[in-house]
C-alpha cells in the first residue's frame, strides 16, 4: 500500500470535536524585556497547550498542540552570537589600551590625544556586546513524537527555576497520560498525530518541508509492524 494511499486513510478518520467550554488546568508566562517578547503557555482540558506570542513590531501569533503528539525528552538548543561578542571583546581591550598606554608613552598631552578613539571604541564595546547577547540563546525545543517537527520552544531558565521545572514536569506528566487515555493503540495515535501536522501547516505553525518530513516518519512508522 503506497503512501498516498495510507494518508488518505488516515486523514479521512478526522472527527470534528465537540464544542464545549474548555477547562484550563495550568498557565505560564515567559517574557523580556530586552528582547520585547511575552509568550503564554496555557494547558486546558488536561492535554492541550495553546501558545500565545507576542513580539514588538510583529503580528501576535496563536496556536494550539496535543500534547499527546510531543516528545517527552526536549532537546537544548544553545545558540552564542560568537562574532559579535569576539568583536565586543577585541575592542573591549582596545579601549584598555588606548587608556593605559598613554600613562607610559608621554607626557599627559598624549592621553587627551587618545581619548577619543578610546571612547569610541569603548561605545562600540558595548553596542556589539549587547548585540551578541541579544542573539544569543538557549533554548528548549519540543519535537512531535513520531514526525519529529519542531512545535514548542521554551527558554532555558535552569535547574534553579521551580516554577519553570514544574512547568516542565507537568508537560511531560500529561504527554505520557494522554497517549493512553485518549487514543486506543499506536496506530490511532499515529492517525491523529499526522492529521495534527496537517493542521499546523495549514496554520503556518510548521513549514511544508517540516510537514513533508513529519509526514514521511509517521507514514514509515504506519507502515512498520
Amino acid at each position: 500500500m503506497s503512501n498516498d494511499v495510507i494518508e488518505h486513510i488516515l486523514l479521512a478518520t478526522d472527527e470534528e470535536p465537540e464544542s464545549r467550554p474548555r477547562k484550563t488546568d495550568y498557565k505560564f508566562r515567559q517574557s523580556s524585556r530586552a528582547k520585547g517578547y511575552r509568550v503564554t503557555y496555557e494547558i486546558f482540558d488536561d492535554h492541550h497547550l495553546e501558545v500565545r506570542v507576542r513580539r514588538v513590531h510583529a503580528k501576535p501569533r496563536r496556536y494550539t498542540i496535543d500534547l499527546a503528539f510531543l516528545s517527552t525528552e526536549p532537546i537544548r538548543r544553545i545558540n552564542i552570537e560568537w562574532p559579535a561578542l569576539t568583536a565586543a571583546l577585541a575592542a573591549t581591550v582596545a579601549t584598555v589600551l588606548l587608556v593605559t598606554y598613554p600613562h607610559y608613552a608621554g607626557p599627559p598631552p598624549a592621553l587627551t590625544r587618545w581619548l577619543p578613539v578610546a571612547i569610541v571604541t569603548g561605545t562600540v564595546a558595548g553596542v556589539v556586546g549587547l548585540f551578541g547577547l541579544y542573539r544569543s540563546s538557549d533554548k528548549l525545543v519540543f519535537h512531535s513524537q513520531h514526525g519529529g517537527a519542531p512545535l514548542l520552544e521554551l527558554i532555558n531558565r535552569g535547574r534553579g527555576n521551580n516554577e519553570f521545572q514544574s512547568f516542565l514536569q507537568d508537560i511531560t506528566k500529561r504527554t505520557r497520560r494522554a497517549r493512553t487515555q485518549h487514543y486506543g493503540n499506536e496506530r490511532d495515535l499515529l492517525a491523529a498525530e499526522l492529521r495534527e501536522h496537517r493542521r499546523l501547516k495549514e496554520e503556518a505553525v510548521i513549514s511544508e518541508d517540516q510537514y513533508e518530513a513529519a509526514r514521511s516518519r509517521i507514514l514509515h512508522c504506519h507502515r512498520t509492524p
